[in-house]
């Protein structure tokens, strides 16, 4: 099995467009011109760390497929179902116990700052 590597520059670009982004649009989120963008999409440019990770929290991904430690896209959602499925039956109860609490402590707050 060929398993095609895939750019980084290309990365950034696959998780801009599935985060339903345009250039302008993460540009002006992150401060930058929008042409740097172009740049690191076509790889002129390489984006520093503290840019790296401000992309990859917008584009909801993960930096493993960023940098090519994983060949899948996984956008949060998809990487919590997973560690979900991972889960002892004892596990998901743990968990499912704790989020009720911390829903309980939402909507305990919500009370409070209403009244």
């Amino acid at each position: 099995m060929v398993i095609k590597m895939i750019k980084f520059c290309d990365r950034l670009k696959i998780a801009r467009k599935r985060a339903k982004m345009t250039q302008q649009q993460i540009a002006m989120i992150l401060n930058v011109p929008q042409s740097n963008i172009s740049k690191y999409e076509n790889g002129n440019l390489e984006p520093n760390i503290q840019m790296l990770i401000e992309m990859i929290k917008n584009y909801k991904t993960t930096a493993n497929y960023i940098l090519g430690i994983e060949n899948e896209y996984k956008d949060e959602e998809e990487n919590i179902i997973e560690k979900w499925r991972d889960l002892t039956e004892r596990e998901k109860g743990q968990f499912e116990h704790l989020y009720k609490e911390i829903q309980e402590e939402r909507n305990r707050k919500k009370k409070e700052n209403a009244g």
